[in-house]
């Protein structure tokens, strides 16, 4: 099963978060972790985005994203 954790409502932010630059850290199983650098055009699809992605790929196993000013917005991992 794949949790989704959003610690802070996305309405609460005092920056904004559509279209703000975003640090996606990726763990793996094999416990090799890595960040990539994109853009958070939709917080809903984000969400779809997170959840789906550890649905279809086994090799993933936690997907954290903060904006670039360090904020953190969300979590999705394998329960």
């Amino acid at each position: 099963m794949v949790s989704l954790n959003v610690p802070i409502p996305i309405c609460d932010f005092p920056e904004r978060v559509h279209g703000a630059s975003a640090v996606f850290e990726v763990v793996y199983r094999n416990g090799v972790s890595r960040d990539f650098i994109g853009v958070i055009h939709s917080v809903s699809g984000l969400f779809d985005d997170m959840v789906n992605r550890l649905y279809r790929d086994a090799s993933i196993m936690y997907i954290g994203v903060s904006l670039k000013s360090g904020r953190f917005v969300c979590e999705a991992y394998l329960d």
